[in-house]
């Protein structure tokens, strides 16, 4: 299975989903793991694709914590919101 057949499956389409649906919300990665209702294996297996390829950004530090949210200048991210809701329908 190629990388890229990993990575745009039913998982990072739940994440996605997310992250679009709520995208002035700050996640720790359990808190995201959680929304997305996926495994803790499965979201980590996407995490650092969608970090490295700038689809999530850092939000802030709390308690220790890093936070994440939608990068609202990505390309990707906006190609996914494309896929995820054709012909117009919207993430709200």
């Amino acid at each position: 299975m190629s990388e890229e057949s990993v990575f745009l499956d039913d998982v990072t389409a739940r994440i996605m989903r997310v992250l679009l649906e709520n995208p002035a919300v700050f996640y720790n990665k359990s808190q995201l793991t959680k929304a997305a209702d996926v495994s803790r294996p499965a979201f980590y297996d996407r995490f650092d694709e969608l970090r490295d390829r700038r689809i999530i950004e850092p939000a802030e530090v709390v308690s220790g914590h890093q936070y994440w949210t939608l990068n609202s200048d990505s390309e990707l991210a906006n190609a996914f919101s494309t896929l995820l809701y054709p012909e117009g329908d919207s993430a709200e």
